[in-house]
């Protein structure tokens, strides 16, 4: 569908008409808003950021409509803050951030949810991000009056991590994704369903992770009985055997028998 833009809100939410007729539409994505003047053309249909569309109804507008500068002010202490603590450079994490919070509290106006699937795994992997997402997230709410709920926290900590690596958003999500592929393993054969086996699952993942960290380190595990684990634990044994492989193809670290073994004991205090 194609739009003509009537008003740019802000940098996540535009007014528009289709073209030819004269009802207007409110348009959200990330960064639809940015340089939009009245009369551009837009589509519905270009690149892979999903785009919202909501009926323009009366006070839509003033909904919609935050204090952009008190937003900014506070994520500046939130970036001072990361920078105290983590030593992350302000100039990599402020824009980033900014973005994100305000396209996040536009989702909170329209009443969609902040979605995040991976809450589990970032707070394994990357703990001291999320664990100060969590005050900042708490931060937001003292000042701004908005609560931007737990899947917030997890996605924050992403910024933060990105940001203190020095890399790209999809390079922190590459462990991400392994971890939650391999949750997924777990779930659908061991039938990890429920809060307790969450607590278990988060130990899992909470063991492997310390694993991989040393094995990158050059550590050596070494696992003197391994045959006898193999031999005694076949159904553990498998499922090791189908995460490792998994490990190698995604980020490149090859695990040896004794890692395997390992492994195996880990899921086996699981089934």
């Amino acid at each position: 569908m194609e739009y003509q833009v009537v008003k740019a809100i802000n940098n996540n939410v535009i007014l528009a008409k289709e073209v030819g007729s004269s009802e207007q539409v409110m348009l959200m994505s990330k960064g639809i808003g940015f340089h939009r003047k009245p009369g551009d053309s837009i589509s519905d249909q270009v690149g892979s950021q999903e785009i919202f569309k909501f009926w323009n109804k009366p006070n839509m507008i003033s909904h919609t409509s935050y204090d952009f500068n008190q937003l900014e002010q506070v994520v500046r202490q939130i970036v001072e803050q990361v920078h105290q603590r983590m030593g992350v450079e302000p100039d990599l994490l402020y824009q980033p951030l900014l973005d994100h919070i305000s396209f996040s509290l536009d989702r909170i106006n329209f009443g969609l949810p902040l979605d995040n699937p991976y809450g589990t795994e970032i707070s394994v992997l990357y703990s001291m991000e999320y664990s100060f997402a969590k005050l900042a997230v708490e931060h937001i709410r003292k000042e701004l009056g908005v609560d931007l709920g737990e899947n917030e926290v997890g996605l924050m900590a992403l910024h933060f991590n990105t940001a203190r690596k020095r890399r790209t958003m999809s390079v922190t999500m590459e462990r991400v994704n392994l971890f939650n592929a391999i949750s997924t393993i777990l779930e659908e054969q061991l039938e990890l369903y429920g809060q307790e086996r969450e607590l278990e699952l988060r130990i899992f993942l909470l063991s492997l992770n310390n694993m991989l960290h040393r094995c990158s380190n050059g550590e050596v595990y070494l696992m003197p009985c391994k045959r006898q684990v193999f031999v005694s634990m076949k159904e553990s044994y498998e499922i090791a055997k189908e995460i490792s492989t998994l490990i190698e193809a995604k980020i490149g670290i090859h695990l040896n028998d004794d890692c395997i073994a390992y492994l195996t004991v880990e899921v086996q205090k699981i089934v």
